[in-house]
């Protein structure tokens, strides 16, 4: 009889070892948004970037055209068309007609089995910092992730004070340093990242967690005529990032740190209401 329990606790042994063994070679699953395009040059830096961590698939779910300041705008009645994305003959993701937000959506429930262990979305080109997050394609991607219950993050390059071209590779690699960390310890369930990196010609001091800036957005419309007498309005945009508050996430960018805010999908502040006091009974 002992010889037996001894038998029997040894082959349970072996099979929980063999399963820790099986779990701890299962890759971790990514999938990557955008709400510039599939094609563009931030997410498929990004894929070559992720795509070199050990043990580590990616999967391209993004959008077939520009979506920038879509926000979490989503495909209600219109069919989702899939398209394949291929490098060198292999499939490396889709492109579909949606916003980012549908994209991750029809990633995490009917293209990716099992679901994805992280969404990411970006690297955007320009910053999503301050309110703009609210009006940003890129951040919904990271909150539709965070809403399906997977860990998430949005990702964004800010330009540079000259016109040159943005350089991705710098972004991609802060990227995966901190997705060593969220896959080292799991964010907890309805947390998501939004990441700002500095520009290229700005030295990256260091990391930061900040909170988001809350500053008016300072958009003006610029009044014109066309040739056939009608009204048209251009939106502009100046800002002084420089004078932004120390800890927020603009503050971060230009003063040379990566910049990480913690969102969370519940929206419920716990402020009390004086003018609705009366309502509640």
């Amino acid at each position: 009889m002992r010889n037996s329990c001894r038998f029997l606790f040894s082959a349970v042994m072996f099979f929980l070892m063999s399963m820790r063994i099986v779990y701890a070679q299962e890759p971790y699953r990514i999938l990557l948004t955008n709400d510039d395009g599939y094609d563009a040059p931030g997410i498929m830096t990004l894929y070559q970037e992720l795509s070199s961590m050990p043990n580590t698939e990616v999967l391209i779910v993004a959008p077939n055209q520009n979506y920038s300041g879509a926000g979490h705008w989503v495909m209600l009645r219109d069919p989702f068309f899939v398209v394949d994305i291929k490098q060198k003959d292999k499939i490396i993701g889709h492109h579909v007609n949606v916003p980012p937000a549908s994209c991750v959506a029809i990633g995490v429930r009917s293209l990716m089995n099992p679901k994805p262990d992280l969404v990411i979305s970006g690297v955007n080109r320009g910053a999503n910092a301050g309110l703009v997050t609210l009006s940003s394609g890129t951040v919904a991607g990271a909150r539709e992730g965070a809403m399906n219950g997977i860990p998430s993050m949005a990702v964004s390059l800010d330009r540079p004070r000259s016109r040159q071209p943005l350089n991705y590779a710098r972004a991609a690699q802060y990227t995966r340093k901190i997705v060593e960390a969220v896959r080292k310890d799991r964010l907890p369930f309805g947390v998501f990242l939004n990441v700002n990196i500095p520009a290229q010609d700005r030295e990256i001091k260091g990391i930061r967690t900040t909170r988001q800036s809350n500053r008016d957005l300072e958009f003006e419309y610029i009044e014109q005529t066309s040739p056939f007498g009608r009204k048209f309005y251009w939106q502009t945009r100046k800002r002084v990032l420089e004078s932004a508050e120390e800890g927020t996430d603009e503050w971060a960018m230009v003063n040379g740190y990566v910049s990480i805010t913690p969102f969370q999908i519940n929206q419920t502040t716990d402020v009390e209401v004086k003018g609705l006091s009366e309502l509640v009974n």
